[in-house]
């Protein structure tokens, strides 16, 4: 895995040795020279982390951190400036935060059976949280120089989150209808038409998103951090 990504990632840095000197062969360096916020002026640029917190607080920025990340992961349209709103009186990230509360319920129990879980499925899971927590502490250390609480940045882990959000969804309807009664072969035939309800949900919106949102707002122009 290595090795097929410093291939894949091998004329990238060339270019940039080339371009930005053998020091700077991530090109962060000529990055932040060109994002920057000028002293005088604020718009259109990335601000500083610890600008930010010397202005607003610690507290302000773990907020709008906490928050916009999780909108933008879901949905933040244009140029971080088109948020979803409403569907039939419902707000829209209200639902997908309780939906995440409830994957995370779910895998939670899922995750203290791991030392029963075979060989092979341990392997696969600590791949997947290594990618996971990789994609994770980009994010976190990007954000330590600049303010950039965009979900995309967590896009590349797409795949661990998918599976155990998924696999949280599952679980938590599994372990409601057992509560209730139910055989584990139902309960599971009950998790898994948990999961096809909340795909169609998740396309419902995808298309909600783009008629809605996404076309109405194309006529937008950049802003802060676009």
């Amino acid at each position: 895995m290595l090795v097929l990504g410093l291939l894949l990632a091998t004329p990238w840095l060339a270019h940039n040795v080339r371009q930005y000197g053998w020091r700077d062969p991530l090109a962060l360096a000529a990055h932040d020279r060109a994002t920057v916020c000028p002293p005088e002026d604020g718009a259109g640029c990335q601000p500083r982390t610890a600008d930010w917190i010397a202005e607003k607080g610690l507290a302000d920025l773990l907020e709008r951190g906490a928050v916009l990340t999780f909108q933008s992961f879901w949905g933040v349209f244009g140029w971080m400036g088109v948020f979803l709103g409403t569907a039939k009186g419902v707000p829209i990230y209200g639902a997908l935060a309780l939906s995440s509360l409830l994957a995370l319920a779910g895998l939670l129990p899922v995750l203290r059976r791991w030392r029963r879980w075979p060989e092979r499925l341990q392997a696969q899971s600590l791949i997947l949280a290594l990618h996971l927590a990789v994609t994770a502490g980009g994010f976190l250390w990007y954000n330590l120089t600049f303010v950039q609480h965009q979900g995309r940045y967590l896009l590349p882990a797409l795949l661990p989150l998918a599976l155990a959000y998924c696999a949280g969804l599952r679980g938590a309807v599994g372990a409601v209808a057992g509560r209730l009664g139910l055989s584990a072969f139902r309960a599971r035939g009950l998790g898994n038409l948990g999961l096809l309800v909340h795909s169609a949900a998740l396309a419902t919106l995808a298309w909600l998103s783009l008629r809605s949102y996404i076309i109405p707002g194309l006529g937008g122009h950049p802003g802060p951090g676009g």
